[in-house]
């Protein structure tokens, strides 16, 4: 629970990381992403997939990673809007601007209220 010091999003974000943090010792590339579609947390598989220190990522719309066959990335990608996740065939997009295939999954992730607080994606390349 927030303290009245700390407002509601520095709390949720604070989770996202620490959430993040947990995906450091998997095996595939994952993306934290904040419910206004920005980068909270990118695992060191992810920097080096893309190209990118983790660090540049963080604060960056998600999209600048990702692009969909039929060009409609959108919230319905990096935070799903019906359903809990999301599964498919995207174009990553290293810092270079060179493109390669991958598989994205994309889970909705929440609070304990059941709000949307961001999602986790997972990308693999194909």
């Amino acid at each position: 629970m927030a303290s009245n010091s700390e407002p509601q999003e520095d709390v949720t974000a604070q989770m996202l990381q620490q959430l993040g943090s947990a995906s450091e010792s998997g095996d595939r590339a994952s993306v934290i992403v904040a419910s206004d579609g920005r980068v909270v947390y990118a695992n060191s598989m992810c920097a080096t997939l893309f190209d990118y220190d983790r660090d540049e990522l963080v604060g960056k719309p998600a999209t600048i990673l990702i692009e969909t066959p039929d060009d409609q990335l959108d919230s319905r990608v990096t935070l799903p809007d019906q359903d809990t996740r999301w599964q498919g065939d995207a174009i990553g997009v290293k810092k270079s601007g060179q493109h390669f295939s991958l598989r994205l999954t994309t889970t909705i992730m929440t609070d304990e209220d059941g709000l949307r607080i961001g999602s986790m994606m997972v990308l693999a390349p194909c």
